[in-house]
């Protein structure tokens, strides 16, 4: 049985294609991502999880996973995410998983996917692209500064924060240090990212 701020977390993502639980480690988040699938795949939207982790939660969560659901093994891919960057043949090969069948994209941990520039977060982006469903997961969602958010919203669709690159989220919402350039001063419009995310969390 769901608690009630899962039942909720189900009752507002489940009106939307792509979404984020950013809950609490001890909260449910794989139970609730997993209530979330089910629903999709009772309407036949979804017909495999590829769910993306780091590699050292990956006996964890599937073990998560067989105690909250009765699922068919075949349908299920657990996948490391530092995996991604260091195996172009893993990279293919879940590339062709999600081209080939209806897969619900999990991102667990997306915190890990935060430098638009890593090569991780370049595949898991084009394998995003193959997804109609997807759903991040993570209990702290920003470790510096809300530029932390650009490429896990991208991930999920870039139309939500409405740019199509980091340049231009960054003239739009960055302000650099005169001495560091690679250093973030401040973060502007903060407000405008909220309202964009606050649909799909």
């Amino acid at each position: 049985t769901l608690y009630r701020y899962q039942q909720d977390a189900v009752e507002k993502l489940s009106k939307v294609k792509v979404g984020a639980l950013y809950m609490e480690q001890g909260t449910g988040k794989t139970r609730t991502a997993l209530e979330l699938i089910k629903r999709r795949a009772d309407k036949n939207k979804v017909n495999h999880i590829l769910w993306l982790c780091p590699c050292t939660a990956k006996t964890n969560i599937a073990r998560d996973i067989e105690k909250h659901a009765n699922l068919d093994k075949s349908k299920l891919t657990i996948c490391g995410i530092e995996t991604l960057s260091s195996s172009v043949n893993e990279y293919v090969k879940m590339l062709n998983l999600v081209q080939s069948t209806k897969c619900f994209l999990v991102v667990d941990e997306s915190l890990l996917v935060k430098n638009p520039y890593a090569i991780r977060t370049r595949r898991i982006t084009d394998i995003s692209k193959e997804c109609e469903y997807k759903l991040l997961l993570n209990g702290t969602p920003i470790s510096k500064t809300e530029a932390d958010l650009y490429s896990q919203w991208k991930i999920l669709d870039p139309r939500i924060l409405g740019y199509q690159s980091y340049w231009s989220f960054a003239a739009n919402h960055l302000e650099y240090d005169d001495k560091y350039k690679n250093m973030v001063r401040r973060v502007l419009n903060k407000d405008y990212l909220t309202d964009k995310i606050a649909p799909y969390c």
